[in-house]
């Protein structure tokens, strides 16, 4: 996979399949989390993919397109293509904007207005330089990942971008926000930086590296019956289907089919403790929890 995104209304997950062409969709409600649905017509080497609060689905291509679905539709409704060469990333804000993070001679991020195939801005920065992954808070701040420059924000109402300057990031890709309480999620490579990184809200250090977790590709959040999670890519290789991990204290294991590699971390207030010394070895029952594999596309 090469992307996910969630649908809180169905609640349904949506996953890209980048050399595949097609997007996945998976219900998480149901036992199994069986596949329910598949889109094609539109898609070309997907990257990222979004849902907005009314089920519309936002493909963004490798072909400098971004396809636009209605809710339980599986032909684009509008195509986004100006001023695009390779969409990596796509954000919808509440007003409908969209958000689109292009690969490109220098790079830019492309604002197109709700309904509309021409873009009103095109933003460019010193710091986009190799676009990974862009997200939109509930209060319409932007936040923006980049290959080399790390993590930007564009406040709510305004297009000044400034670097949030986190450490111990050498290569940024995935980006996902906790809504509850403002965490970044964050996933870099590079060395002994493989993983996804957690920041808390306004902390340039992060407090945990989560484990198994794989350091590329684009990830997402949701709420499934009143829990939230955090969709990213696991550090492991499944030939045989998907595993999706729920972590808090433990593991728990369950298979999407279709799908080689994906997790969902639950948040919750026991989900990142504080750091305890460490220890010579890790009890029985933790090391059993504990999955290791390695990434596939």
């Amino acid at each position: 996979p090469r992307g996910a995104s969630y649908d809180a209304k169905d609640p349904w997950l949506y996953v890209t399949g980048h050399n595949s062409d097609n997007v996945v969709i998976y219900d998480l409600r149901r036992r199994g989390f069986p596949k329910i649905g598949e889109i094609t017509d539109g898609v070309s080497g997907p990257n990222g993919v979004t849902v907005d609060a009314a089920g519309q689905v936002y493909v963004a291509n490798s072909d400098g397109s971004v396809s636009i679905y209605n809710s339980g539709a599986t032909t684009p409704k509008l195509t986004l293509k100006q001023d695009l060469t390779v969409a990596e990333s796509v954000a919808v804000d509440a007003s409908g904007s969209v958000y689109v993070c292009n690969r490109g001679t220098g790079g830019s991020i492309v604002v197109f207005p709700r309904g509309q195939n021409i873009p009103s801005q095109v933003i460019t920065n010193t710091l986009i330089k190799v676009p990974s992954q862009i997200q939109v808070d509930g209060s319409g701040n932007l936040f923006y990942a980049d290959f080399y420059t790390g993590v930007s924000e564009i406040p709510s109402h305004s297009m000044q971008m400034s670097s949030l300057n986190l450490r111990k990031l050498q290569m940024s890709e995935g980006l996902a926000l906790d809504p509850t309480d403002g965490n970044l999620f964050v996933g870099t490579s590079g060395g002994k930086l493989n993983g996804v990184r957690v920041y808390p809200h306004n902390q340039q250090s992060s407090i945990r590296t989560l484990k198994n977790s794989g350091s590329g590709n684009l990830y997402s959040s949701g709420k499934v019956d009143g829990t939230e999670y955090i969709f990213i890519r696991t550090g492991t290789i499944i030939r045989c289907g998907c595993l999706l991990q729920t972590a808090t204290s433990r593991f728990v294991s369950c298979r999407l089919r279709g799908c080689r590699s994906l997790s969902a971390w639950r948040l919750s207030p026991r989900a990142f403790p504080k750091k305890e010394p460490r220890r010579r070895s890790a009890p029985a029952r933790q090391r059993s929890a504990e999955c290791s594999d390695s990434p596939t596309s």
